[in-house]
Parts: C-alpha cells; sequence; structure tokens
C-alpha cells in the first residue's frame, strides 16, 4: 500500500494570521503558512454563522486545487452582538466604539475551519461558537489594552 495515498503530504494554513500559527503550533503540528488571496464575503444575510463558513471554504478551496497532495484548512472568525457581525475594526476610534458596545453584555464568537485534501477525496466543514460575557470595560481599561494589543487586526477588536 502506498503511504502517500493514506495520508496527506502537508499541512498548508491558508491564512496568515499570527493567532492561527500560533494554536498549530502550540498542537506541535509542522505546516506551511499560505494566506490565500480571496475576497472575504462580509455579508451576513444567512446569519454571521454561514458567513464564517463560507469565508473559510473560500479560504481551503483557493489553494486545495493547487496543492492538492496537502491538507489545506481555511478558516474565519467574527464576533457577533445582536445578531450584527463586528468584522475587525477600521481605527482605534472604531475599536472602542466596538468594546464600548460589548462591555458588560454577552456576545457570540463564531469560528469556521475548512479541510481539503483533494488527493484523498477529504473535505470537511465545521463551524464552532462560544458565549463570551465581558466584564464592564472602563475608558482606563481600554486605553491599557490598546497598549498591549492591536485591535485592529482582531473580530470585534479583541483576541482571548
Amino acid at each position: 500500500m502506498n503511504p502517500d495515498l493514506n495520508h496527506p503530504s502537508y499541512l498548508l494554513l491558508a491564512s496568515a494570521s499570527p493567532r492561527r500559527s500560533e494554536l498549530l503550533e502550540r498542537m506541535g503540528l509542522r505546516f506551511e503558512k499560505r494566506p490565500a488571496d480571496v475576497t472575504e464575503c462580509e455579508s451576513v444575510a444567512n446569519g454571521p454563522e454561514e458567513m464564517v463558513l463560507k469565508n473559510a471554504r473560500l479560504k481551503a478551496d483557493a489553494l486545495a486545487c493547487e496543492y492538492s497532495h496537502a491538507l489545506t484548512l481555511g478558516s474565519d472568525t467574527t464576533v457577533a452582538f445582536e445578531d450584527v457581525a463586528l468584522g475587525k475594526p477600521s481605527d482605534y476610534q472604531a475599536a472602542r466604539r466596538m468594546l464600548q458596545q460589548l462591555s458588560g453584555r454577552d456576545h457570540i464568537v463564531y469560528t469556521a475551519v475548512a479541510l481539503r485534501w483533494p488527493e484523498g477525496n477529504y473535505c470537511h466543514d465545521f463551524v464552532e461558537s462560544s458565549r463570551v460575557r465581558f466584564k464592564a470595560l472602563d475608558e482606563t481599561t481600554i486605553d491599557r489594552y490598546f497598549k498591549v494589543v492591536n485591535p485592529l487586526d482582531k473580530a470585534g477588536a479583541y483576541g482571548i
């Protein structure tokens, strides 16, 4: 039996996200990072869960054809507050508004994962969600947070 037909050659991360890379590294996985050049869907017409799933699929599919021997991982995350997706803020004022909006309230974080291995005829997608409650955030706390974390590259202006 040819071992190449039983396992993908390597893992390909279709993302430039430092957090996704860190998670894979913490798991002890070896992988290559190849950000997918796709235009992400920002419409939540079918809900934030469907939006992140569509984006994860776009990323994985964009690379899977070219790297059919690899297991390609695409992923996307959004923060949803009162059924409104809070993407990455455009500037620090927008980030502050997002954190003020979330202050002392519950919201849901959706993360989708799409895995593709064309040579192994493998395709698997899933979405996980977590309910998150923020403590009340005052302006001083938000200012201190901005000094240690860049909120501009994170959905909802924060990372856990």
